[in-house]
């Protein structure tokens, strides 16, 4: 009699050994025997293994992402610093032009033509400098400037 008893345990015990991945779901109740097959065929294991593959991935993305935040940050401080630069040289400029015409009223040798360009350049500073408080700097143009410039200083007699 026992023996029945123990070939019904191990028939149930068998059949309960059909359990599918879903079964095995801890957010479900897998049964007793369920249960036992889940261990026994390493499916929570599975599960743990997977989670852990996702949470390494996730990590690996975050690692990603501040990388690309910290290289965005330097191009958005390398910017601002060649936007000051741009700034702080088209204002070093105007002061320069500024004593370049204060000269040339003092010496009462104020040429017509000379005091034009002068106009012209000072306009050309300050829609360089609106360009650049937009975030547009145009290096080549400020050299360009820079250049004429000394033009200008060279061209004025002392």
């Amino acid at each position: 009699m026992r023996y029945q008893y123990f070939a019904g345990f191990a028939l149930v015990a068998g059949l309960s050994g059909c359990a599918t991945t879903r079964d095995c779901d801890p957010r479900y109740d897998p049964g007793f025997f369920g249960s036992v097959n889940c261990h026994a065929s390493d499916a929570y294991q599975g599960r743990i293994d997977e989670g852990k593959k996702i949470l390494a991935d996730e990590q690996e993305l975050k690692q990603q992402l501040a990388q690309q935040s910290a290289e965005v940050e330097k191009t958005k401080q390398d910017t601002e610093a060649a936007l000051a630069k741009a700034q702080a040289d088209l204002d070093g400029m105007e002061r320069e032009l500024g004593d370049i015409g204060g000269a040339l009223k003092q010496a009462g040798k104020a040429n017509a033509r000379l005091t034009r360009r002068i106009g012209q350049y000072q306009t050309d500073i300050k829609a360089m400098k609106a360009k650049v408080k937009k975030g547009n700097p145009q290096i080549a143009e400020r050299d360009r400037l820079k250049r004429e410039l000394a033009a200008l200083q060279a061209a004025i007699p002392r």
